[in-house]
């Protein structure tokens, strides 16, 4: 629900506020206090059962983060990351996702499976400096048809898109880590200018430590491909 308000924001004028309070009300209710002295709240399956799990803190973490990005207030956006990182030791070393109790260390398959991959997707798009240094798309409004990574073509001259996708939907917004700023955007064939407005089609660059991060606007088209 907090993840909800947060990514649709006419649903409520008071949203920061309500998110605010779910995300209190969870740490107070199912929070675990055993790593606290690592600088972190670690989440429990329930109430009554505090078991800590992967998904639940991840899920916590990246509403966070979200949070974070959007509200003035972005004092718990370090302890979100912490929490991340807690999440991935339950990853075992040939690739098995473990729920983490103090008593059994049993496999979980829709807490490792099902969740747990979502909620670190849905914090790197919230928090882009978390995903790897890469070209990796992070978010669309759109459900994605299609999408094909290729690496740069180093022998020739040539240009060569990196990053190509389809989208179902013709209007739609795009979030896409890249290792460089592109030479060219196009789409439906057409190429993509620089928007100067939220509302335009066209992308905009935001330069990162290393690479940055490109938005894509479409209002009327589907294909688009990211040259190098």
């Amino acid at each position: 629900m907090a993840w909800y308000i947060l990514t649709h924001p006419r649903w409520s004028d008071k949203g920061l506020q309500q998110v605010r309070k779910m995300q209190n009300w969870a740490i107070n209710t199912l929070g675990i206090n055993h790593w606290k002295k690592y600088g972190l709240t670690v989440m429990g399956e329930q109430s009554v059962y505090k078991m800590q799990g992967q998904s639940h803190t991840s899920r916590h973490a990246s509403i966070e983060l979200l949070y974070a990005k959007l509200s003035p207030n972005d004092s718990l956006k370090n302890e979100a990351v912490r929490q991340l990182n807690f999440c991935t030791y339950a990853m075992d070393n040939d690739g098995k996702c473990r729920w983490m109790s103090f008593d059994t260390y049993e496999i979980w398959w829709t807490d490792g499976y099902g969740d747990f991959v979502r909620h670190f997707i849905r914090s790197m798009d919230a928090a882009p400096q978390l995903a790897p240094y890469e070209n990796h798309l992070l978010s669309s409004t759109s459900v994605l048809q299609k999408v094909i990574y290729q690496k740069p073509n180093k022998t020739t001259l040539k240009t060569s898109a990196v990053v190509n996708y389809k989208a179902f939907d013709k209007e739609g917004t795009e979030k896409i880590r890249l290792t460089q700023k592109p030479s060219k955007i196009t789409l439906d064939n057409k190429e993509l200018r620089i928007a100067t407005a939220t509302n335009q089609e066209g992308y905009s660059w935001i330069d990162m430590e290393k690479g940055g991060l490109l938005l894509i606007t479409r209002l009327n088209g589907r294909n688009i491909n990211v040259y190098n």
